[in-house]
């Protein structure tokens, strides 16, 4: 049996993605002179069509001793010309970069300027300085798309399910000596159940479990002087329980058990409060990455161990007083899933008629 905290409403995220865009710029390299030519005036003449310098930089008549294509860039501007010499003076105007000398080569890639500004570049011959040509060219700006992704984050809930049969490993009990409460057998570790977590049969909110704690043995007096032939003691496991906590607010969550009293198959009874418990954590969400160096660690503690017998005289016991913890997280952290095991304690009074006794455990979470 188990109560759940209601649901709460989810949100939209929203994330938004830049790209950049442009044109990239290329240089002219062909066989022979009178082809790599034939290449320039056809970029030219695409050149003139595709993207016209609308505004030149003055009235001046442009020079045009041999052929010259500029082709815009990021902030830059890509020139590739042809003509026979060897060396090239390379200027603009506005005079924002540097002239550039180009030696055996008849492209060169001017960057450094301003996108948007018109500028008009001049090639001149370095053997003959009265050989140059002219173009007018502007670079590009860098364009963007902006793209809007969007995804809702469902509402989320507080959840509790018990998996029948399914149990997770524990560590050794160490038996008490000589006391009550107590229980005065000595348990090994137990290894967990192998699971095929994709069988959504192994986990279930809606029924509840049935564990047997098997046929109880009596205590004898070398086992333990105080509860030597006054007891005889029986033990098992809990279903692993499954708490999942995805509300919005992370206000934390308790799970509490509470125990009825044990009744005969013949009408005989005994106190709940014979039954102890021993909570373990064996898993919970790890720790991830927020971002800025930020974490967020769900912790889950589990419940302090309850004795057997606990309640019965004193103390606050499965059956008496208030309900015990099972395990916990607070709030602020305790979004995530957890999986909690316990081991069960039971001793039954000898004055108990010999037969088979039942009782209900519940399971509370808020």
């Amino acid at each position: 049996m188990h109560r759940t905290v209601v649901r709460f409403a989810g949100s939209v995220v929203s994330i938004a993605v830049v790209i950049a865009l442009g044109v990239v710029g290329y240089g002219v390299a062909t066989a022979s002179p009178h082809a790599r030519e034939a290449v320039v005036r056809q970029a030219a003449e695409r050149s003139a069509v595709a993207a016209p310098v609308a505004h030149p930089v003055s009235a001046a008549a442009l020079r045009h001793d041999f052929a010259l294509v500029a082709t815009p860039a990021f902030g830059a501007v890509v020139l590739d010309w042809v003509s026979p010499g060897a060396s090239w003076t390379v200027t603009a105007n506005p005079a924002e970069v540097s002239p550039v000398r180009v030696d055996g080569d008849t492209h060169v890639v001017i960057d450094g300027l301003t996108p948007g500004t018109l500028y008009r570049f001049t090639v001149t011959s370095v053997e003959d300085p009265s050989v140059a040509s002219q173009v007018d060219a502007s670079p590009n700006a860098a364009g963007v798309v902006g793209q809007t992704n969007s995804s809702t984050r469902p509402a989320g809930s507080l959840v509790m399910s018990i998996r029948c049969g399914i149990f997770g490993s524990l560590p050794a009990f160490a038996a008490t000596s000589g006391v009550f409460p107590g229980f005065p057998v000595q348990l090994p570790e137990t290894a967990a159940t192998p699971v095929d977590e994709s069988v959504a049969s192994n986990a279930s909110a809606s029924k509840s479990c049935e564990p047997s704690l098997g046929e109880a043995t009596l205590v004898s007096l070398e086992q333990d002087s105080q509860l030597g032939g006054s007891f005889y003691a029986s033990w098992g496991q809990l279903g692993q329980v499954t708490v999942l906590d995805t509300r919005d607010g992370d206000t934390g969550w308790t799970l509490t058990g509470t125990s009825s009293d044990f009744v005969g198959s013949q009408g005989a009874r005994f106190s709940g409060d014979y039954l102890g418990w021993v909570p373990a954590v064996s898993r919970d969400s790890a720790r991830i990455p927020l971002g800025d160096g930020n974490y967020y660690d769900q912790t889950v503690l589990a419940g302090p161990e309850v004795l057997p017998g606990t309640g019965v005289a004193a103390g606050d016991g499965l059956a008496n007083g208030a309900a015990n913890v099972l395990a916990a997280a607070r709030p602020g952290s305790g979004l995530g899933e957890a999986r909690i095991d316990t081991r069960l304690l039971l001793l039954i009074p000898v004055t108990s008629d010999a037969q088979t006794y039942s009782s209900v455990l519940t399971l509370s979470l808020i």
